[in-house]
């Protein structure tokens, strides 16, 4: 017997505000004074690339969505610490958390996550918002509890199955004040995981909206349409090498930028995500500032996915099998019965989901390297804070 359920609505609407420039540090390098808590940020990245290259496999090819990596890699790492044996071992092996002995080594990512997304840039509005749900069926142990909610900041909530959708829709309206779209699931369902996060970031410098012409993009199966595309000259860290070209354009003091990854002509992008994480070392010496000439597509994408697929071909199988032990939440036998998103980015002239703004329009600027950058064919995004190599959502826009 089937019910329906409001799945983790991770409604984010990207919105914005000014600020300063940013540093010319490269975001993929480790710097002098790397410690286990960067190392995990740099693996939630790795971790980032490698869901999204499973989601897009995953899709239909002439599909559009979004998720958000850094929501799903904090709950695997609450699973973590509930999780024993086998389940366990999946677990680290897929998010590469630093651990021995089954104890992970260093809870402070993800204590601090929070405090150091917002510090990033003070213009920046921004908050992850987890939930795990459990029938009341279930008991959780107090010393769990108290890890999950303090050190990983997820909210808990046992309820009976009749009630799940009611008690869910009322956590997520609570964060977002938004709905989500709803999805079935079995009337048995044991546990269940939710994330709402929220972020609103302006452009540093705006788009000039008078510069915005119906141009021409090329679609994942072939067919060209009219879009609104954006024209600037922009100064952005950029790399064009190994079958595509990459691009940060900038948010807010240029702590946060929105990524964008645009596969050469006849190259896939399966094979682009392949080539990123391949290359990654090489990609970063070749990582400059240059002076873009940017094309780039209004766009808007909301999505709802299930992600239990794409974390199983990662190798997560066991949490969502009978054999899963969560030993660590319960005395009783429990399994993960999914891990779902709802997720929104909007990009205009003004950043991402903002009407209006007083950010000044960019200026010319005056670099010696120089580049065209048209994204006028299918291309893979992300929001990330650049310092702590965060990916907040990522996706693939294959036709407007």
């Amino acid at each position: 017997m089937k019910q329906k359920l409001i799945y983790a609505a991770l409604v984010v609407c990207v919105a914005a505000f000014s600020g300063c420039s940013s540093s010319d540090d490269d975001d993929w390098i480790k710097p002098i004074n790397w410690d286990k808590t960067m190392d995990i940020a740099y693996n939630s990245m790795l971790f980032a690339y490698q869901l999204l290259q499973e989601n897009c496999r995953n899709a239909t090819s002439d599909s559009n969505f979004v998720i958000s990596p850094i929501s799903v890699y904090q709950e695997l790492g609450g699973l973590i610490c509930g999780a024993k044996g086998e389940t366990q071992k999946e677990l680290i092996s897929v998010t590469r958390l630093p651990s021995s002995d089954g104890v992970l080594h260093d809870y402070g990512f993800f204590y601090t996550l929070p405090s150091k997304l917002a510090a990033a840039d003070s213009s920046v509005s921004e908050k992850l918002s987890n939930l795990m749900w459990l029938s009341d069926r279930y008991s959780v142990a107090p010393s769990y509890d108290s890890l999950l909610t303090e050190a990983f900041h997820m909210d808990l909530m046992l309820t009976p199955s009749a009630r799940a959708e009611q008690s869910v829709s009322g956590w997520l309206t609570q964060k977002t004040g938004g709905a989500g779209d709803l999805v079935e699931y079995a009337g048995d369902a044991q546990m269940m995981l939710f994330s709402a996060p929220t972020f609103k970031a302006q452009w540093s410098r705006a788009f000039d909206k008078s510069k915005t012409k119906k141009e021409q993009f090329t679609c994942a199966d072939g067919s060209v349409v009219e879009v609104d595309m954006m024209n600037a000259a922009v100064a952005a860290k950029y790399v064009k090498q190994y079958g595509f070209a990459m691009a940060d354009i900038e948010f807010g003091n240029g702590a946060y930028a929105l990524r964008i990854i645009l596969p050469n002509h006849g190259v896939s992008i399966d094979s682009v995500l392949t080539n990123i994480q391949k290359y990654r070392y090489d990609v970063i010496r070749l990582w400059q500032k240059y002076r873009l000439e940017v094309k780039l597509p209004k766009f808007s994408v909301t999505s709802s996915m299930q992600l239990s697929e794409s974390l199983k071909a990662m190798g997560v199988k066991r949490c969502f099998s009978d054999s899963s032990d969560f030993s660590g939440i319960s005395s009783d036998a429990l399994s993960l019965n999914g891990m779902a998103q709802q997720c929104s980015i909007s990009i205009d002239e003004q950043g991402a989901g903002v009407s209006e703004s007083d950010v000044e329009i960019g200026e010319d600027p005056m670099l010696g390297l120089q580049d065209e950058f048209f994204v006028n064919r299918p291309f893979l995004f992300a929001v990330m804070e650049r310092s702590r190599r965060v990916i907040l959502l990522a996706g693939r826009v294959s036709s407007l």
